[in-house]
């Protein structure tokens, strides 16, 4: 690679001046280390630092001098990763499983393309680089999220492409956990993959499962050692000018402040605890009138009236002189006559009739064969709009409401016939939910909940049994 010698390959000469000879020191940077490596091993190269602003500095570079296209004066020739190249960079993360990588990949090099995400890279690359002609790098930044997998398949590539004289690299640039990873499954790895210092250019065997390296030790930067030296300094000094004004006159006085202090406030403490136990006491006793309180409520609630009960005391004439006559609304007579019969609970008082009769009488006024016909469909939801032990309630009900679309039918509540009343069959539960809107405002306040068609099926069966 061209320029190279000035960006990737810093070539740093040092001139010693001596009575009889000079000598020329050479120091290979990083990206230089990587260019060799990929010009003579085709080996993958993983780049690993303990900071992650270290090995993206490097990844930065070596794209940026990807890019340039320039020769290489340090070796005298066109540099392989600086030919006419496909180029992909990807950033791994470990919110990517091994087909997403895949799939990054391949569509950064071939757009387009047709390829089976499931198929190992070395298998997808190699099959459409024989298309092109063009030499293919390959660089992933955060390479240490990758699955081990999908690693070798990236080592696996390169191998195969050195064998087919493809021009295939892939750089990676990790932090040192990927390279102990390596470390641990050295044999599949084994002349497939080089480990480069991303700070001082050094290689690092496979084999060894922690990097030791000075940019590891060094920890903190120049100025936090400055800032944490001084504000250790200061904490010392202070600790120090404290412990000698503690033994002045001064100092002592302060420390028996605190005792007089104490013996002072003794009496408010005291009170204040005296205070806290009287409202507690106080609360224990409210809590215990409250609960016989609600004890005694308990204990006069009688049975719940019945729809005959609420009926009797509506029609009842009450003796209230100067009473005022006022007509009441159609919907405020079956509101009191239905108060029992709404749902969830669709309790009604056990009743002596004959439920045969019942079901020889009702079932032929009723819509049964229209659910029958809706049980195909399983996702089908009805409106439950009301229920009825009386038939006459349920009629008049339907009386109020002439130009809704209501269905009924008949099942078996507490040994009674219970009539329920339904909207039209919808076919799922986000239309049923949303048709609620459309339904007058008093039957909207109603306690209106969504049943499924099969729920409704098997309650017709059970009736007809």
């Amino acid at each position: 690679m061209a320029a190279l010698a000035r960006s990737e390959i810093n070539t740093v000469t040092k001139r010693q001046q001596n009575s009889n000879h000079s000598s020329v020191i050479t120091e290979i940077s990083v990206t230089a280390r990587i260019d060799y490596i990929l010009r003579f091993s085709k080996q993958v190269v993983l780049v690993v630092a303990e900071h992650t602003e270290k090995y993206s500095t490097v990844a930065q570079q070596f794209l940026v001098n990807l890019s340039s296209g320039v020769s290489n004066e340090f070796v005298g020739q066109v540099s392989p990763v600086n030919k006419q190249c496909n180029v992909a960079f990807v950033s791994a993360s470990i919110k990517l499983n091994d087909i997403q990588m895949r799939c990054r990949l391949i569509e950064q090099l071939f757009g387009n393309s047709l390829f089976d995400p499931e198929q190992s890279l070395a298998v997808s690359i190699l099959r459409l680089a024989k298309q092109q002609s063009e030499a293919i790098t390959i660089i992933v930044e955060h390479a240490h999220a990758l699955s081990l997998q999908v690693k070798y398949e990236l080592s696996q590539l390169v191998a195969i492409a050195k064998k087919n004289k493809q021009e295939i690299n892939v750089v990676m640039f990790a932090q040192p956990k990927a390279a102990e990873e390596i470390g641990h499954n050295k044999s599949i790895f084994k002349n497939k993959l080089t480990i480069v210092d991303a700070v001082s250019g050094q290689l690092y065997s496979a084999e060894k499962n922690k990097l030791t390296n000075k940019e590891s030790e060094e920890w903190l930067l120049p100025w936090q050692k400055i800032v944490l030296l001084i504000g250790l300094c200061t904490m010392i000094s202070v600790s120090v000018g404290l412990y000698f004004y503690l033994q002045t006159e001064d100092g002592r006085e302060y420390l028996q402040q605190p005792v007089l202090t104490n013996k002072k406030d003794a009496g408010k403490i005291n009170q204040f605890i005296v205070n806290e136990a009287k409202l507690v006491k106080f609360e224990i006793s409210t809590v215990e009138s409250q609960k016989m309180l609600s004890t005694e409520i308990v204990s006069k609630v009688v049975v719940p009236a019945n729809a005959y009960d609420i009926n009797q005391a509506l029609i009842k004439p009450k003796l209230i002189t100067e009473a005022i006559n006022t007509s009441a609304e159609a919907n405020d007579v079956l509101s009191a006559l239905l108060v029992s019969e709404e749902p969830p609970l669709e309790v009604s008082q056990p009743k002596e009739i004959n439920l045969a009769v019942n079901k020889a009488v009702l079932i032929n006024a009723l819509d049964t064969d229209y659910y029958l016909t809706k049980s195909e469909d399983p996702q089908a939801m009805v409106v439950q709009i009301a229920g009825f032990s009386d038939s006459k309630h349920w009629q008049d009900f339907l009386a109020l409401y002439p130009q809704q679309e209501f269905y009924s039918y008949q099942k078996v509540l507490s040994d009674s016939v219970f009539t329920v009343v339904t909207s039209k069959v919808y076919p799922d539960r986000f239309t049923a939910k949303a048709s609620i809107q459309n339904f007058p405002e008093p039957i909207t306040k109603r306690q209106l909940w969504l049943k499924p068609i099969s729920t409704v099926i098997t309650e017709i069966n059970t009736f007809k049994e």
